[in-house]
């Protein structure tokens, strides 16, 4: 069991920050599918800082995905870099002042 759940971790990271290109995301209705030029799963600052430079650099636009959870397609845009934030998910820093 513990080598099947190690498996699967490394599957996930391995595939986490691969690029999709030119591909279709929708609301969680899927009643607004929208075409962006690519899909992008950072899990550092580092990377998110990167596609917005190159995003400025190709004079795209941004569109930023949580979960999925939009119903009117307002997250969306279209022939945008569209940064899906669900592997990033680390807990970063805790101020308990």
């Amino acid at each position: 069991m513990k080598y099947k759940i190690a498996i699967i971790y490394v599957l996930i990271i391995t595939f986490a920050n691969q690029v999709f290109a030119d591909v279709i995301v929708s609301d969680s209705g899927k009643l607004y599918p929208t075409q962006v030029c690519k899909v992008v799963y950072p899990t550092t600052i580092e990377q998110i800082q990167d596609i917005i430079k190159e995003a400025h650099s190709k004079q795209k636009k941004i569109s930023i995905a949580g979960m999925r959870y939009c119903q009117g397609g307002q997250s969306n845009a279209t022939d945008s870099i569209n940064i899906d934030l669900r592997h990033f998910n680390k807990l970063l820093a805790i101020d308990l002042k």
